[in-house]
Order: structure tokens, then C-alpha cells, then sequence
């Protein structure tokens, strides 16, 4: 009897002591590239913007918007 308690100990102890790491995640940052064929840019990105806050991306905090290219007409 005194081995299980002697393992239940030091297992139950082993897996409180672990269990911590894996619950802490690291914060990740999202990298987004645009590119628009429309003239109407600035609307469609901040209607963008927009729709990414209410999910839950916030730029500079979890997002991070590296460039934003227009080529309006053109779709190759």
C-alpha cells in the first residue's frame, strides 16, 4: 500500500507541475498582405479592418497588416 501512495504522490505532483506549461500559450501575431483590384480601396479596407476587430484581431496587438497594394482594373 505504501508503494501507491508513494506513486500517486509523486505522479500527482509531476502532472500539477506540468499541467501550467501547457496551458499558457504563446501570443501569436496574425501577418496579413492585401491586394485590391477595386478604385474603392480605403472603404474596403476599413470595412475590413472592421470585420478582423469584431472577430477578435486587433492591429498591433494579435495583427499585423504588412502591406496593402491597389491595381485597379487589373486582374490577371
Amino acid at each position: 500500500m505504501r508503494r501507491r501512495e508513494f506513486l500517486g504522490a509523486v505522479l500527482g505532483t509531476s502532472v500539477g507541475w506540468l499541467a501550467p506549461a501547457h496551458a499558457q500559450q504563446p501570443n501569436r501575431t496574425y501577418r496579413i498582405g492585401v491586394l485590391s483590384t477595386s478604385r474603392r480601396t480605403a472603404d474596403i479596407n476599413a470595412a475590413f479592418i472592421d470585420g478582423l476587430n469584431k472577430l477578435g484581431f486587433v492591429e498591433g496587438q494579435n495583427l499585423s497588416i504588412l502591406e496593402v497594394r491597389q491595381e485597379p482594373g487589373r486582374i490577371c
